[in-house]
């Protein structure tokens, strides 16, 4: 491939990444999840309101800079193994651009996904009602008949929760903790099976990939011990996030263990 091609891919593939990144942007400033209501004994929704153990931004920062550094160094040695290949460095480069591209497309294409099904579903949080307190003197929990009602039509009355926190109360399903760092473990794990030559060791290889599926196994876990959701988000989060990884490596872009400049 002559260097104005690869120029001309790399410019085409960076305006498709904006174009997906816009519509994922615009849904979080002003998108709204569907209205979902409660009953007003449901003890799922009644756990109280803890901090995050994993941070959004520490998420982002351990979810990318790890692929980010795996796939630099992995090429970096593969690169220097090749003496006798005069362009190495820069064949390195394009492979490393080419594959934390991919990375970054996938990891797009799977909040995509999350946050669609995010704002359709608005399933509550199992927070919820700690956190919105609403005025149960406005409403009925029961009807005539002392069958529990569903309560749609509320109002909630926690000045210290902000409308962005009320908002992400009713966004559990599934989870985006699970569905992120589930899907850069498993990316990194398929990108290190196809692209990392040991021969001074058995278990590196295979060491490295336990410690990011346990990485991402741990922050799977906070969520539910955090109570900001229930185990079955936290299970589609995951089979979404492995299952964007898997078809992204496997089955929609070209193998990793076939790059080349």
């Amino acid at each position: 491939m002559t260097s104005l091609a690869v120029s001309k891919q790399v410019i085409i593939d960076f305006f498709v990444f904006l174009s997906l990144c816009v519509p994922v942007l615009i849904v979080h400033i002003m998108a709204e999840p569907v209205n979902v209501g409660f009953f007003c004994k449901d003890e799922s929704l009644t756990l109280p309101y803890k901090p995050d153990t994993v941070s959004q931004a520490l998420l982002l920062i351990v979810s990318v800079g790890s692929p980010f550094v795996v796939i630099a160094i992995t090429e970096g040695f593969r690169a220097a193994a090749k003496t006798r290949q005069p362009q190495r460095v820069r064949t390195a480069m394009f492979i490393y651009a080419k594959a934390f591209g991919l990375f970054l497309f996938g990891l797009v294409i799977n909040c995509i996904f999350t946050d669609t099904i995010k704002y359709s579903f608005g399933r509550l949080r199992p927070h919820f009602l700690d956190l919105c307190k609403p005025d149960f003197t406005k409403f009925n929990c029961t009807d005539e008949y002392g069958v529990a009602k569903y309560i749609q039509d509320y109002e909630c009355t926690n000045t210290l929760a902000d409308e962005k926190l009320i908002k992400d109360s009713h966004m559990s399903f599934p989870s985006g903790h699970a569905s992120v760092s589930v899907y850069s473990a498993i990316f990194v794990v398929l990108y290190l099976q196809l692209r990392m030559n040991i021969t001074v060791s058995h278990f590196l290889r295979p060491a490295l990939q336990v410690g990011f599926l346990l990485m991402a196994t741990l922050c799977c876990v906070t969520r539910v011990t955090d109570h900001k959701h229930f185990s079955t988000d936290v299970i589609a989060g995951s089979l979404l996030g492995a299952t964007t990884a898997g078809l992204l490596v496997n089955v929609f872009s070209l193998p990793l263990d076939k790059l080349t400049m």
